[in-house]
């Protein structure tokens, strides 16, 4: 599959025309003729890999449970080994006059957060409120096989109308929602832990002025369980 990449308004209401990539599309139609024309003067036998589609799906779902959020607060820049979805690699590290020396450096093996195992994408989800309280990394050095464990700064998330938000990978403007505390006014609205807000009108919606002051309450799309729902 080819494509300019992944985005959560993709076959939704919300994936209106200014979506669209069309400077990637066009690479991709460029790309894909090169393609053909290469495939057409390949001898030597193809080696296929599944697993780079997991790959792409699993890092959304990683960072809806607040991860990359987590790494990018403390300076470090990793994605999943191909393949491996038990790890994740550290691909770059802020520099930092107070980063400890125990920190991981590029080539790093990240295996779990909170001690719960990167794989376990609903581990990691029920894990938020430790995220915000006291997170902590373990990790393979590149040179070495022994395990590390280090404590990381909380996350910095977003916090409005009693509701702790995470913005999206792909777009800033969609946000998930991570915990919804029982007496707040989004709680009230029906705002639930795990939806995610979707402005309806992109270029003149934003989720948290609306989450704040919910007038008029259509103006975003709820997604909960696979389902869009509208707010009257």
């Amino acid at each position: 599959m080819f494509h300019t990449g992944l985005h959560d308004r993709y076959h939704r209401p919300a994936d209106d025309p200014d979506t669209l990539d069309y400077k990637g599309a066009t690479r991709i139609v460029q790309f894909l003729l090169d393609f053909a024309t290469a495939l057409d003067n390949h001898n030597s036998p193809f080696e296929f890999r599944d697993g780079s589609l997991q790959d792409d799906r699993a890092a959304i779902r990683l960072h809806e449970t607040g991860i990359t959020d987590l790494l990018d607060t403390n300076g470090i820049t990793a994605s999943y080994v191909p393949g491996k979805p038990s790890h994740l690699r550290v691909t770059n590290v802020r520099n930092s006059a107070s980063r400890p020396r125990n920190w991981p450096t590029s080539g790093a093996k990240i295996s779990t957060i909170c001690n719960i195992p990167i794989d376990d994408i609903n581990g990691l989800a029920g894990a938020f409120q430790s995220l915000l309280d006291s997170p902590s990394l373990t990790f393979i050095p590149k040179r070495s096989a022994m395990r590390k464990t280090i404590k990381l700064q909380p996350i910095e998330n977003i916090q409005i109308a009693g509701a702790h938000l995470i913005s999206d990978l792909g777009d800033p403007r969609v946000f998930y929602v991570q915990q919804v505390r029982k007496d707040s006014s989004s709680a009230r609205m029906g705002i639930s832990q795990g939806d995610t807000l979707i402005p309806r009108h992109t270029r003149n919606t934003d989720v948290l002025d609306w989450l704040a002051r919910p007038k008029p309450r259509n103006a975003v799309f709820v997604e909960r369980n696979g389902s869009i729902l509208l707010f009257k």
